[in-house]
């Protein structure tokens, strides 16, 4: 399991972005005040320049000159972000956060076109489709294996709106494709790896919406549905993935009984979690989350676009781990129809 160490240093790591969020709230008042009183350049400082001219996604945990430019640009916009150390960590999280919030775009934390669009609005910059490159995917039809600008851009696209977590690397791979069925589960479409080209229409300047089962502002949401699982960060929908829920088959518990395989509905809270695999009679679970009895939010090998389980929440792998360094004991669950 070495490919996957390091889990509870990102927990470590989490639950101490937890305590600085806090300040977000305080942080974001703050921006209102400072912008207000914010003197307009006539041209932005050249590393802000040169980030709302970049089309590099930026995050926590990323490095280097790129996060020592947007480190830059906060500052000139009035927010303070740390140190300008090119280390995307904790304070320049808040940060963006707090900018976001104040900007009134989606507050995910992610550096993308709209936040970049926003900073070089603040600064007075030019109009706001200047710094991006328009999307070059257009009219192209993209599936798994396919690769180049084009796929690039729908991975930008698809990580602006929370589907997507991995490399913007121009691959049409595992990740690029369950990104594109949740997509299209969200939107009510064939729920397919396939990326048409009337799909550009329906993503570009769109954002999903919280199914609204709950109102804390940190919570899980699963659609059975629509067989999706929605984490709210601040009120506004930091992720969407595909699940795999319960199929409605009966099996035989270890006691010899006949049960059903059904999800269970209603309002939970996360109460355990296990790192790395949890061998259970039915199967295995990675980094499961339990919300209810032995029904856990967990990785799987195995997540096909429609419910197959014996009644947990199945994602990916690479999801199960992008959750697991987000989610806590006492974190809401709510599952619905």
């Amino acid at each position: 399991m070495s490919d996957f160490g390091g889990i509870r240093a990102r927990r470590r790591r989490v639950h101490a972005r937890r305590r600085h969020l806090s300040a977000v709230v305080v942080t974001a008042a703050a921006v209102a005040v400072l912008m207000a009183v914010l003197p307009i350049a006539g041209a932005a400082d050249p590393a802000t320049e040169r980030l709302v001219t970049s089309t590099e996604l930026l995050q926590f945990g990323h490095t280097g000159q790129m996060v020592s430019d947007l480190q830059t640009a906060l500052l000139e916009v009035g927010v303070t972000p740390g140190p300008v150390d090119g280390i995307f960590g904790e304070m320049t999280s808040s940060a963006v956060l707090a900018f976001q919030i104040e900007a009134g775009i989606a507050a995910d934390g992610i550096v993308g076109r709209e936040t970049r669009a926003a900073i070089n609005r603040t600064v007075g910059g030019s109009p706001p489709g200047t710094p991006q490159t328009p999307l070059s995917g257009g009219t192209a039809t993209l599936s798994p294996g396919s690769s180049g600008t084009a796929v690039s851009d729908l991975q930008h696209e698809l990580t602006r709106t929370g589907f997507y977590r991995g490399p913007i690397d121009g691959d049409f791979g595992p990740m690029t494709s369950s990104a594109v069925v949740a997509f299209h589960k969200v939107r009510g479409l064939d729920r397919s790896e396939t990326w048409k080209s009337s799909d550009w229409g329906r993503i570009e300047g769109w954002y999903p919406r919280s199914p609204g089962y709950g109102s804390a502002d940190f919570r899980v949401e699963v659609d059975l549905t629509r067989q999706v699982l929605f984490v709210i960060r601040n009120g506004a929908v930091a992720a969407v993935m595909p699940v795999s829920t319960g199929n409605g088959e009966s099996y035989v518990s270890l006691s010899g009984q006949s049960i059903t395989a059904r999800t269970p509905r209603g309002d939970y809270t996360m109460f355990r979690s296990v790192d790395g695999w949890d061998v259970s009679y039915l199967g295995e679970l990675y980094e499961p989350w339990y919300f209810y009895g032995g029904y856990a939010i967990h990785g799987s090998n195995f997540v096909p676009p429609y419910p197959a389980s014996h009644g947990c929440i199945r994602v990916s792998i690479a999801d199960s781990l992008w959750l697991d360094a987000r989610m806590w004991p006492g974190m809401p669950v709510h599952v619905r129809d």
